[in-house]
């Protein structure tokens, strides 16, 4: 059993790219191959990302992985998210923060209306003034 804080980094590229600020904090759990991670990131200042990008928050504390003796479809997880000062598409039902295997990043998914989900890009967030929540839990190897 291990708990502590982690990094959030809000960014508009899986690597490299540019990056915001604001009040990020970061708290994590874990029980043997089993993750929590929740993050707090308020008043995000997006200044310089790439607006067309899609938002991610890099920073996990452990790479996802699998779980054990499983394929690849047991590795991605999603987790509950509030977001505020957020543009999403007038058809979204409901947003969810979601992760694949072997990754150290979040992203965050609108589910829409009889269509394919949609990811939340830069630009529609309210520089300095959204808020996101969440939590996730995933395996780690």
């Amino acid at each position: 059993y291990e708990e502590g804080t982690w990094t959030p980094v809000i960014a508009d590229a899986v690597s490299g790219g540019n990056t915001g600020s604001g009040t990020l904090k970061g708290y994590y759990t874990r029980t043997g191959n089993v993750v929590t991670v929740n993050a707090s990131l308020s008043n995000i200042d997006t200044t310089g990302m790439t607006g067309s990008n899609d938002l991610f928050v890099r920073g996990l504390p452990f790479p996802t992985g699998y779980a054990s003796g499983t394929n690849s479809d047991l590795g991605r997880a999603f987790g509950a998210c509030l977001l505020d000062d957020v543009n999403v598409d007038a058809n979204c039902y409901g947003i969810v923060a979601v992760t694949s295997p072997l990754i150290s990043y979040v992203k965050f998914a609108e589910m829409l209306d009889a269509n394919n989900e949609d990811r939340i890009l830069v630009s529609e967030l309210t520089s300095g003034y959204t808020d996101i929540f969440f939590s996730l839990t995933y395996f780690v190897n």
